[in-house]
């Protein structure tokens, strides 16, 4: 009997520490998503700065990061050069 209830409890107690790591990892992940989330809506992914800096131009932080600061157009011109020939990577 008492080997059965040791067993048990150190069943349960492993299960509760292996439960509790994989509750803790998927809480950081969720954490960091949060994170980069807030990062892509408060800052400019091309030069970093905040969105309370542009809120103080005139045209403001959407007009930056949608005209000035087009993250498609980077897109856009890396796919250009990974599909660009090698022979013309010349700088020019």
């Amino acid at each position: 009997v008492f080997d059965i209830t040791f067993f048990f409890f150190v069943i349960v107690i492993l299960l509760a520490i292996i439960q509790g790591l994989i509750i803790d990892a998927f809480g950081e992940l969720r954490d960091q998503q949060e994170q980069v989330k807030e990062d892509m809506e408060t800052k400019c992914f091309i030069c970093g700065i905040g969105s309370d800096y542009f809120d103080t131009t005139p045209h403001g932080f959407e007009t930056h990061t949608l005209e000035e600061h087009n993250l498609a157009n980077y897109m856009f011109f890396l796919m250009y050069l990974i599909n660009k020939d090698e022979t013309e990577h010349t700088g020019q």
